[in-house]
């Protein structure tokens, strides 16, 4: 080490030798003078220092990462709502598909264990009679010997025993159409050896909200279960 400058007032430090220095910012405002000014003092160098290691966002970043997740809570959101009206679709077709299988049940019996099938609201109810091209009424004698009348009815399916209308269909239901087509009604000793049946055909609309709606088509077939030539 070589002395640079002594004196009983001021005294400088000691630098390295020729060939050890190693010259930087830091090590420049380490070493410099005793009372000069440096233009890298040790806190301005600390805060440049860590200004580099802190560094934030800038605005575009800020605004592209908005925009990402505005994109993606959209096609999100898209995606619930799509559920959502599945769902209650879903949920008035199951209440539909409830109501009318009540509703045909209820038939299905009544014809079935009846007689005496009179087609449409002509004539003598009472009394057999075919349709073979169909009609949106028909008549039983059910089991205990009522006469029972089913017929479509302001986009309802209506049941009248004795006089007294029973609506069968739910109200967020639209029947459109209900045909009976009725088939060998006429007795076996008349001449008629074919067995009674009914043809049942219902179309309709499931659900009140448009959104939700769908439609619907139901058939069946129901035989005399009994024997027509007792």
């Amino acid at each position: 080490m070589k002395k640079i400058f002594s004196n009983s007032k001021t005294s400088f430090s000691s630098i390295p030798s020729k060939g050890t220095h190693k010259f930087s910012a830091e090590n420049f405002a380490h070493s410099r003078l005793p009372g000069s000014e440096s233009p890298f003092s040790e806190i301005e160098s600390t805060k440049f220092w860590n200004l580099k290691k802190n560094k934030g966002f800038t605005l575009v970043e800020l605004l592209v990462s908005i925009s990402v997740f505005s994109v993606v809570m959209v096609i999100c959101m898209g995606s619930i709502v799509v559920m959502l009206d599945s769902n209650r679709k879903s949920e008035a077709e199951r209440s539909v598909m409830d109501n009318l299988g009540y509703t045909m049940d209820n038939m299905v019996r009544s014809i079935r264990f009846g007689s005496s099938y009179h087609c449409g609201l002509s004539g003598t109810l009472n009394q057999p009679l075919d349709c073979p091209t169909g009609d949106t009424a028909i008549t039983v004698l059910d089991s205990s010997g009522t006469q029972t009348t089913y017929r479509l009815s302001g986009g309802a399916i209506v049941k009248t025993v004795g006089g007294v209308d029973y609506i069968l269909t739910s109200p967020d239901t639209t029947i459109q159409t209900l045909t009976f087509f009725v088939l060998g009604s006429t007795l076996y000793s008349a001449g008629d050896v074919v067995q009674p049946r009914v043809i049942i055909t219902v179309n309709g609309i499931a659900g009140v909200n448009s959104k939700s709606q769908s439609s619907f088509n139901l058939e069946t077939m129901v035989s005399q279960r009994k024997l027509d030539i007792q």
